[in-house]
């Protein structure tokens, strides 16, 4: 079945899709990142570490950005607002963002990171 594989004691693990979001820093710069739903929470994804064997990839560090909502178009999620030294992890930035780095889930296949939206067309 598609999104799901075994743990070698037989349980089915399933992958998480990745979701595309639409980045404000507050350097002015914006971008597209991936994101993805994990643990009930909105977390935008840096980079995806890409397992050559299995296909499958990790974050390389992901922020919860929680409190945005759906929106319509390109992206899954826009006018996603965060710090630059916070996304490129030069420190933590101001209090109250969570930050994972090499965490070993979520999951997601190869397959399913597209290329992100262009900006500006």
């Amino acid at each position: 079945m598609r999104g799901e594989r075994r743990a070698a004691d037989g349980v089915a693990l399933s992958l998480a899709t990745p979701l595309t979001l639409l980045v404000g820093r507050d350097d002015g710069v914006v971008q597209s990142y991936y994101g993805v739903r994990h643990e009930g929470k909105l977390w935008l994804v840096t980079a995806w570490l890409v397992d050559p064997r299995t296909q499958e990839a990790v974050p390389e560090r992901m922020i919860r950005v929680d409190s945005y909502q759906m929106a319509e178009g390109p992206w899954d999620y826009d006018n996603v607002r965060l710090p630059r030294a916070v996304i490129e992890g030069v420190d933590q930035g101001p209090p109250g963002f969570e930050v994972r780095s090499l965490p070993t889930s979520p999951r997601v296949h190869r397959r399913d990171l597209r290329p992100l939206p262009t900006v500006f067309p």
